[in-house]
């Protein structure tokens, strides 16, 4: 997850369980090294909203990484 950090990116967290906590440390230290900052998804959105091509495009119009993650 961290190595895929870049501006845009979304970490999607769930806040009941014990590791999303432990995690939050290592991904603010990441963020700061990248001098990128956290921010909620409204506020992306409205600092960066998809063009119109991409709304067009649908899930094709913006390129995705997944990273899997066996929770532990």
């Amino acid at each position: 997850m961290i190595a895929g950090l870049r501006p845009g990116s979304i970490i999607l967290m769930h806040e009941n369980h014990g590791q999303t906590i432990r995690a939050l440390p290592v991904i603010f230290a990441a963020l700061d090294r990248r001098r990128l900052r956290a921010v909620t998804v409204p506020e992306l959105v409205s600092a960066d909203p998809p063009s119109p091509t991409q709304l067009r495009r649908g899930l094709s119009g913006c390129p995705v990484t997944l990273t899997a993650s066996n929770g532990g």
